[in-house]
């Protein structure tokens, strides 16, 4: 322990002056005649001196600073696999002997006085918690479960981990993969011979499809110890088979793909089940379904180029776009091909206007509606027109000069993205032949990519997007587009990013702004039974300020009709609500409030999947817990050895460990000061009057 020390917030001049004002304040009171004894006097004296002194002491804001120490014993954190596999493997009576089992080992351990830390996968219990738990984790991450341990305890007096599992993950690294500085002690639990068993190893699936497609659904059938028998899978909506196909297994162990073809007409989320049927002999059936939630989208984007002849660039924006399944594109060129009428997304204006106006009809029509356009400038565009008829630039033509340029990328683009690598792509296209103008852009317009003439970068824009009175345009002011998508393919031997580029704008251009005043959602339209469920809620006023303390009500319904109704109350430092209890399956969603007294309402559709890790293997790997111990300097256990294992761990458990903290305490906060002030208080005034004056 350290000398005790004093400090003060004022200069150690001040102590002195405390004492003398002390003695001057005593001898003023007691320098004159007295009806007590000399003796009396001077122990009053004293005792006003000190108490005086002791006052003055405190206003100058006196700190001790002394040393505290505390004794830390050694920690044994106990890591539990508490996921499914385990409960897969093992009857009720034997996880209970576990429970049984790890709750001795506990109380072994704190007889001699070593604290034991009990960690599931997904969170901290206490002992008394040891008995009700459950096996139900639906995942296993043991390297993650590992470094949380680590993180919690760093610093600590960590003696060792006592890992108990059957050696199975499913999510994350191999355990035995990182380095830790603790011993790490296993217990194993499980069987480490493969079982008999049929399942469903994983499902390809595409996630969205658009109606009266078909889809293809891929099922992996794994099978173990089942040769040369029949398997019927089942492709199932609710309780309905869709498909039943079976195939002949021809091995002992191996993995058969079952595919299925399906349409839907339904939009929406779909649920589709895969079943397996079971067998005689399988260990479980568990593992014999899989689910599978694909999205049907109503419609594709319907695109129309209307050009004034064929040229090339036709062609390159056409083979861009293809390469998406959701894109429709018709060509429209008059003269060659009839015009199809339908509604559509974005039209592509390619050289139109021109000086024969061409296509008029279609240009004013589109003009006047909400269709987005893209103009595609070229050397048999009416510069004139263009520039009179477009809501995106306004440009100073010099007629009949043109200037090859090359694209430069805006890094300040934000309507869509591009990769900085991709960027660069982007700026080593070869140049195209733009119009020598001056340019001033419209309201609302944003350069996508500038003009660079050699390597000099400018201020001259060669793409723009604008987004004005609910109508999204685009214009481009080059000829020779198809060089771009040639160079690329000649140098890196694909069009990535060339068709990423035409997609992107085809993608902005297409899509609808939310302008909905009253919006809830949640935070992801997909979520697995581990995860949470929430939602967030946007409410705006009329001017699209954000609006708070409003009433909101949500219904979620599931597959089955069976609604359940919530309310809450958005505010400014929390929008969202927690959905819990909610089981694995398609769910729709309704919210409604009111907004100036007109009822708003939102809809749409989430799901939630329940993982299926767990039974898909249920094989103990005892291997990688003996590895993870001995690379640990650790052991390995079996479920009966608990009793051996806490007696190893006493005996060569971590010492503890002596901590010492430097602390700083306001003298005038310590409580026995008062009671010393008081005595001295109470000691003088009970002796003056006790002798008879005061």
């Amino acid at each position: 322990m350290d000398k005790l020390k004093i400090y003060t917030e004022y200069s150690p001049w001040f102590i002195p002056l405390c004492f003398l004002a002390g003695f001057i304040y005593a001898y003023v009171l007691y320098q004159k005649k007295s009806p007590w004894s000399v003796t009396v006097n001077r122990i009053l004296f004293a005792t006003r001196f000190i108490l005086v002194s002791l006052l003055f002491f405190l206003l100058i804001g006196p700190l001790i600073k002394y040393f505290k120490n505390y004794v830390e014993n050694p920690t044994v954190v106990l890591a539990i696999d508490n996921s499914q596999s385990v409960k897969y493997t093992n009857d009720t009576a034997v996880l209970n002997a576990l429970k049984n089992s790890l709750n001795g080992f506990v109380e072994n351990l704190k007889k001699d006085d070593i604290k034991v830390n009990l960690q599931l996968l997904d969170k901290t219990i206490q002992q008394d918690e040891l008995k009700n738990f459950n096996f139900d984790y639906p995942a296993t991450n043991l390297s993650g479960q590992l470094k949380e341990i680590e993180s919690n305890f760093e610093n600590r007096n960590l003696a060792a981990i006592v890992m108990v599992s059957d050696g199975i993950y499913n999510q994350g690294l191999a355990p035995n993969y990182n380095e830790y500085n603790f011993p790490i002690f296993t217990v194993g639990l499980g069987d480490t011979v493969p079982r008999k068993d049929i399942n469903i190893k994983t499902v390809l699936y595409n996630k969205i499809s658009y109606q009266g497609n078909q889809f293809p659904i891929v099922a992996e059938i794994f099978n173990y110890q089942f040769k040369n028998q029949d398997v019927s899978i089942l492709l199932k909506q609710g309780k309905n088979v869709l498909q039943k196909k079976t195939i002949r297994t021809t091995r002992e162990s191996g993995v058969t793909e079952v595919e299925f073809l399906h349409s839907s007409e339904e939009k929406g989320l779909q649920h589709y089940i895969i079943e397996t049927v079971p067998l005689k002999g399988e260990f479980t059936t568990r593992n014999n379904i899989a689910h599978v939630y694909i999205d049907i989208i109503e419609a594709k984007e319907n695109i129309l180029i209307v050009a004034l002849a064929p040229h090339p660039d036709i062609k390159a924006i056409k083979s861009a776009l293809e390469a998406k399944e959701n894109y429709v594109i018709e060509t429209y060129i008059p003269g060659l091909n009839e015009y199809k009428e339908n509604k559509y997304d974005v039209v592509i204006f390619h050289q139109i206007p021109d000086f024969g106006a061409t296509a008029k009809n279609l240009l004013d029509k589109f003009l006047k509606d909400q269709t987005s356009l893209l103009f595609i400038a070229g050397n048999q565009s009416h510069l004139g027109v263009l520039n009179n008829l477009n809501p995106i630039l306004k440009f100073n033509i010099r007629r009949g000069q043109w200037d090859n340029v090359t694209p430069g990328y805006n890094a300040n683009f934000e309507k869509f993205k591009i990769e900085p690598e991709e960027q660069t792509i982007i700026n080593s296209y070869p140049p195209v032949s733009v119009p020598f103008a001056d340019f001033t852009l419209k309201e609302n317009s944003d350069v996508v990519l500038y003009q660079k003439i050699g390597s000099v970068a400018s201020n001259k824009p060669l793409l723009v997007v604008n987004n004005s009175n609910n109508k999204k345009s685009a214009m481009f002011l080059g000829d020779g587009l198809w060089e771009w998508r040639l160079t690329e393919y000649s140098i890196n031997k694909n069009t990535i990013v060339f068709d990423k580029l035409v997609s992107n704008l085809i993608q902005y251009l297409s899509s609808k702004e939310d302008k909905r005043r009253f919006r809830v959602y949640p935070i992801q339209n997909e979520f697995f039974l581990t995860d949470r469920v929430i939602f967030e809620a946007e409410i705006y006023n009329d001017i699209y300020e954000k609006v708070y303390g409003q009433k909101i009500d949500l219904k979620i319904t599931d597959e089955d009709g069976k609604a359940i109704a919530y309310s809450f109350v958005n505010s400014e430092n929390n929008s969202r609500v927690e959905l819990k209890g909610l089981k694995s399956g398609i769910y729709k969603y309704s919210a409604t409030t009111t907004l100036d007294g007109k009822v708003e309402k939102n809809e749409g559709e989430f799901t939630i999947r329940e993982l299926m890790l767990e039974a898909i293997n249920t094989t103990a790997n005892h291997q990688l817990l003996k590895s993870l111990s001995y690379q640990t300097k650790g052991q390995f256990y079996f479920t009966d050895q608990f009793d051996a294992l806490a007696k190893y761990l006493k005996e060569n458990s971590a010492k503890s460990i002596i901590h010492t903290n430097e602390e700083f305490v306001e003298l005038i906060h310590l409580p026995w000061l008062f009671f010393v002030i008081l005595a001295l208080a109470s000691f003088e005034w009970f002796m003056r009057r006790y002798k008879g004056a005061y």
